[in-house]
């Protein structure tokens, strides 16, 4: 028993000198942790602080940034009312597997088998899930005052109480889902959109818009057809179609000239008129109704005419 006790001491030592050549001791900052395998296998979730690895088992096989901090992500291709629409949106979140997977070992097991790269993208694929069934589901609620596509737009304007619940509506998706790709939404800090991505025929067609609006109020007597004519060429628009209308004397009549890849088409078109008098007064409507007399053939016309053959 003696003899026991000393061999135990011995080996003893030789353990716990083996386990300090083989281990390794590394020191994780508060805003990273580390993805673990041993023997190949994931193991943990290391840090922060001190983390000891064992050289000969344990592998460090990436490293998770977990600071939370605001992420600018861009969804393109969003429909409302039928028309499409993009946004730039700021929202803050960070990376917590452990809490993302709660006590399931094998979701924590599929988390830890991502980069930081490959998270952001999924964080981004969730937002486009998020923004794509609130904007149906504020779609359904909201009836536009107006056909054109600025009071359809309304409920993506920053600022007004559709956009705030189409937001708030994102954010409550973001909170339950985001976990599933490893992430966690910071609620304090609100979803910002910085920037609305319109395609070029709807921004053209709000300033085609403007620029008719200032135009009809500054020169209220033109015509509909002046005013799309001098819209046209404020915007350096070529129309296919040009009316030229001739005043004085032939104000009745107008000329359309259209240009298309086979050319140019003229035609004329003139409005039947009164005829006028001697004294240029209108003449009366028993005159101008008055029929003309047909001219009458007489037996000498009819003598110079031949049978022709049949």
């Amino acid at each position: 028993m003696e003899i026991l006790v000393p061999i135990i001491f011995i080996v003893a030592i030789v353990v716990v000198l083996y386990l300090l050549t083989q281990s390794k001791v590394q020191i994780v900052p508060e805003e990273e942790r580390l993805v673990v395998y041993r023997l190949g296998r994931f193991h943990r979730i290391a840090g922060p602080g001190v983390v000891v690895l064992q050289r000969s088992l344990d592998e460090v096989k990436r490293t998770l940034h977990v600071r939370d901090e605001p992420h600018h992500i861009r969804v393109n291709n969003i429909f409302i009312s039928g028309i499409p629409f993009g946004y730039t949106l700021d929202l803050w979140y960070h990376f917590d597997l452990n809490a993302a997977a709660g006590n399931d070992r094998a979701q924590l097991v599929n988390l830890a088998q991502f980069s930081d790269e490959e998270r952001n993208q999924q964080v981004g694929t969730k937002v486009r899930e998020a923004l794509v069934e609130s904007a149906a589901q504020i779609e359904k609620s909201y009836k536009p005052k107006g056909t054109d596509f600025f009071h359809k737009l309304l409920p993506i304007i920053p600022g007004l109480p559709e956009c705030d619940s189409l937001l708030n509506d994102v954010k409550r998706r973001l909170r339950e889902s985001l976990p599933s790709v490893g992430a966690v939404l910071n609620e304090k800090q609100p979803i910002t959109v910085l920037n609305i991505q319109l395609g070029p025929d709807i921004v053209n067609s709000f300033s085609r818009g403007r620029v008719a609006t200032m135009l009809k109020e500054t020169f209220p007597q033109l015509s509909p057809t002046l005013l799309l004519q001098a819209v046209s060429s404020i915007e350096g628009i070529d129309l296919p179609q040009q009316q030229v209308v001739f005043e004085g004397a032939a104000a009745d009549a107008a000329m359309d000239m259209r240009i298309d890849e086979e050319g140019t088409a003229t035609r004329v078109r003139v409005k039947p008129t009164r005829p006028v008098a001697a004294d240029g007064q209108s003449p009366s409507k028993t005159e101008a109704e008055t029929p003309v007399p047909k001219e009458q053939l007489t037996k000498d016309d009819l003598s110079v005419l031949k049978r022709v053959p049949a």
